[in-house]
C-alpha cells in the first residue's frame, strides 16, 4: 500500500552560486560587450574570450564561461515588444 503525501522528496534551488565566474562577472561583461560592438569579422569567438581571461588569471572552466555568456546574451537581448 502506497501512501500518497507521506513523503515528498523535492528540490528547489533559488540562484546559482556562480562560485568560479562571479568574482570576474564585470572583466566577462566588459569583454563580451567589447566583442559585440565589433563588426562581425572582427568579434572574437568565445574560445578566444577564455583564454583572455585565462591569460589575466582566471581559474574557472570554459563550459562556465560559455554558460555564463549564453545567459548574459539572453539578458542583454532587448524585449521583442520594445523593437517594434
Amino acid at each position: 500500500m502506497m501512501r500518497f503525501g507521506a513523503t515528498e522528496f523535492r528540490y528547489e534551488r533559488g540562484t546559482q552560486p556562480l562560485p568560479k565566474v562571479g568574482p570576474w562577472r564585470d572583466q566577462i561583461e566588459g569583454l563580451l560587450l567589447a566583442n559585440e560592438q565589433k563588426a562581425s569579422r572582427e568579434r572574437l569567438t568565445l574560445i578566444r574570450i577564455f583564454e583572455d581571461l585565462r591569460r589575466i588569471g582566471h581559474q574557472g572552466s570554459y563550459d562556465a564561461v560559455g554558460r555564463y555568456a549564453q545567459a548574459w546574451r539572453r539578458w542583454s537581448e532587448p524585449l521583442k515588444f520594445l523593437q517594434e
